[in-house]
């Protein structure tokens, strides 16, 4: 399997010399982002109090090293790594950005929470190991200090430059929860796997199987998805820590923790794979690109004299075309931009319009005690309404940038786009915009808020997928925070009438936000691009009009010899196409 993995990277590595060799350094970077160079493994343990966690965290590294008690929770998330610049087990309190090494009396009193004091100004915990069972996989404990907390799934989001496994635990006593099955439907759309571990298997020897079916049952009924669950006696596995090795290895695979270890391995070698193909998907567009330019280099050489010449000429007459372009593309870019910046103002304003009227006749035409018998119906429809528009201006407006802004001026090539998207998204992602309190009229606006976000919206699939081919991903952790107007709705039509238009107005302003954000770093990224792409053009102008103004002089016998060494460089270009598209085809991609 290594091995394996070894001749692969080899193999994309020789196609991004041959791109960056090429002029195309982009396209080589985009492989490396797919391909994920530099990420991390690492699993997350996530359950409800009292399951076994910490317990499981130490039979995984093969070492006690987080304390575990049985009256006390987990306070602070803590992790666990690997390190080569330690002996023994490092223990770290992490304040923000900072790192206090401190003794393991001081950390099992900051992570169970015995010690007040000890928690002050912490924010976090972490061990370093000389050794571990998981090698290189970083493992992160979180808090049980009551319920499933949602967040903890957003951890596995927040690991973005991981390989991410979840661990969700669970004991043997009884089968999954309705919470701990929404949990694991909500945590498995982030990480690049989920695994269902059953803990205390030896205090329900007789049991525990007929849970684990249950378990498997409800999670692809829930999930559609097969979702791996494994038993484990972590208390046997601890104890198999004090044995010989010899001795450790059969107790380990008794207590289920070898299976589990082996599954967690499974699923990140599987996550790289994924990584690798899609590396390779990018490498193939991009020698496609080089051996079509090798392609028209031979038929310039293949040429007769004549043509030669007069591929010269058109060649000058494409450059010059270039300089001219060079001179004013920033004030074309700065118009084209304005322009989609409008239609997305325009339609918002247009979509406010028609909930503003849709709504307006609907309050109108319900009686006051119908509106006070059932005030949130009216709130809840307002609020999905307002959630389908915000999905649907979004998606135009990213529509709109691909086709007016990114085609006109890269073509359909996928890789400059998908380039560019991504960087919109690093750019915008995490932003949180919210909008100005509408002002009180006479006590009627609930202090509470709504947040109606991007992400999670059961119109995204279905308005966005269509429109944008996937806004989510640019606009995730974008919210627009508007208030709900219960106490508007009770006190009548007037003034749920007064709320509606001030909903609308903090809708409009909170859009237009949003699309100012967006539209700014469109315009850094497609100038930074394009400034480049257009140097590569000149650049290639440059060499092809020289070299096809020394071609139209060539002598014949010259002219065959640059053609061998072209078609020896079209050979290899075919031959790394030849070998991705195996790599591919072994994936199933």
């Amino acid at each position: 399997m290594l091995d394996d993995v070894d001749a692969h990277h080899q193999l994309l590595d020789a196609a991004r010399v041959t791109l960056i060799a090429n002029d195309l350094p982009q396209v080589a970077d985009l492989a490396d982002s797919k391909l994920g160079k530099g990420r991390h493994m690492c699993v997350v343990v996530a359950g409800e109090v009292n399951r076994g966690k910490t317990s499981l965290i130490n039979a995984l590294v093969g070492r006690s090293v987080v304390p575990a008690h049985a009256d006390a929770a987990t306070q602070l998330a803590v992790s666990v790594s690997l390190s080569d610049s330690v002996n023994s087990p490092v223990f770290h309190l992490l304040a923000g950005e900072r790192s206090a090494v401190v003794s393991a009396e001081k950390f099992a009193a900051a992570v169970n929470g015995d010690d007040d004091d000890a928690r002050v100004g912490v924010s976090g915990a972490a061990v370093t190991l000389p050794d571990s069972a998981l090698g290189m996989v970083t493992v992160i404990d979180t808090p049980g200090t009551g319920g499933l907390d949602r967040r903890v799934a957003e951890l596995t989001t927040a690991t973005a430059s991981q390989e991410c496994v979840l661990l969700l635990v669970c004991d043997a006593s009884s089968p999954l929860s309705a919470p701990e099955v929404e949990f694991a439907r909500a945590a498995s759309a982030t990480a690049d796997a989920t695994i269902v571990v059953i803990t205390k298997t030896d205090q329900h020897l007789m049991t525990w199987r007929s849970v684990a079916a249950e378990n498997s049952r409800l999670l692809r009924e829930h999930l559609g998805v097969v979702v791996p669950v494994i038993g484990v006696s972590c208390e046997r596995a601890c104890q198999a820590q004090s044995l010989p090795t010899d001795d450790r290895a059969a107790h380990d695979r008794a207590s289920g923790i070898s299976e589990l270890r082996e599954e967690i391995g499974r699923r990140l070698i599987r996550s790289q794979e994924h990584q690798e193909s899609a590396a390779a998907h990018v490498l193939v567009q991009g020698l496609h690109r080089v051996r079509s330019q090798i392609l028209a280099t031979m038929s310039d050489l293949a040429d007769s004299d004549t043509a030669a010449s007069r591929h010269a000429h058109v060649a000058a007459s494409d450059l010059s075309d270039l300089l001219a372009e060079q001179r004013q593309w920033e004030y074309n870019l700065a118009r084209d931009l304005a322009l989609v910046r409008g239609r997305a103002i325009e339609g918002t304003d247009q979509r406010l319009a028609q909930v503003h009227s849709k709504w307006v006749t609907r309050i109108g035409a319900q009686g006051v005690t119908a509106i006070r018998r059932n005030p949130t119906l009216v709130t809840d429809e307002v609020q999905r309404d307002l959630e389908e528009l915000i999905a649907a201006v979004l998606g135009d407006l990213v529509s709109d940038l691909r086709r007016s802004i990114v085609a006109a001026r890269f073509g359909d090539d996928p890789l400059v786009w998908e380039a560019l998207y991504s960087r919109i998204c690093e750019a915008v992602g995490g932003r949180r915009l919210d909008s100005a309190p509408v002002a009180r009229r006479q006590g009627i606006v609930d202090p509470s808020l709504l947040s109606i976000g991007v992400i999670g919206s059961s119109v995204i699939g279905g308005l966005v997928g269509v429109t944008a081919a996937g806004v989510g991903a640019v606009l995730g952790g974008v919210w627009v925070a508007v208030n709900l107007g219960f106490r508007a709705a009770r006190a009548g039509k007037q003034n749920l009438l007064a709320w509606l238009r001030d909903t609308e107005g903090t809708a409009r302003t909170a859009i237009g936000r949003i699309v100012d954000v967006v539209v700014t770093h469109a315009r850094t990224e497609v100038s930074v691009a394009y400034r480049e792409n257009l140097q590569t053009r000149l650049d290639k102008q440059r060499a092809m009009a020289a070299a096809l103004s020394t071609a139209a002089a060539d002598s014949g016998e010259r002219r065959r010899r640059r053609l061998l060494s072209v078609e020896q460089n079209l050979e290899i270009v075919d031959g790394q196409i030849a070998e991705l598209n195996a790599l591919l085809s072994q994936s199933g991609r």
